[in-house]
């Protein structure tokens, strides 16, 4: 695992090009409506996971060799029961299997899940995502538009 990790490290650029290659491959195989679901649950999880005011406890129930992971599996459980309230409530979001549609999709998927690691669940201890994607993410203005951005892409794609 961490030959693989210190792979990755080498170039951030490929955690963004895997991620972008599976949301394609998932939206080619099921279409987007899930995913475009996903896109609305994660600003909403990552709201309540800056507001979560037990990180230390739970930080204390991860064991010590996972507890650079901690972070990431709280945001984890926090987007997974936002997504089942999301779709119990409103079900599944519209989506569709056009090509460019799902680009679209994929790119705007990746370009908040980057987004949110850079500013709400910063995992630099596990992985570091490199000089590219720090120029273009970093910054807090672009955490800003990279989400809006993203969300248009529901209502205009």
């Amino acid at each position: 695992m961490e030959q693989f990790l210190s792979a990755i490290n080498n170039s951030g650029t490929t955690v963004a090009v895997i991620f972008l290659i599976a949301a394609i491959l998932y939206c080619a195989w099921r279409g987007t409506g899930l995913v475009r679901t996903l896109m609305i649950t994660l600003p909403i999880a990552a709201l309540l996971y800056t507001i979560f005011p037990y990180h230390d406890y739970f930080t204390e129930l991860i064991p010590l060799q996972l507890s650079a992971w901690a972070p990431l599996l709280l945001f984890g459980l926090l987007a997974t029961f936002t997504f089942l309230v999301l779709l119990r409530t409103f079900g599944t979001a519209n989506g569709s299997s056009r090509p460019l549609h799902i680009l679209i999709t994929a790119i705007a998927f990746t370009a908040i899940i980057i987004s949110l690691s850079y500013h709400v669940v910063v995992f630099a201890d596990v992985l570091t995502l490199g000089p590219v994607l720090d120029n273009f993410f970093s910054s807090p203005k672009s955490f800003f538009w990279t989400l809006v951005l993203a969300l248009l892409t529901l209502f205009m794609v």
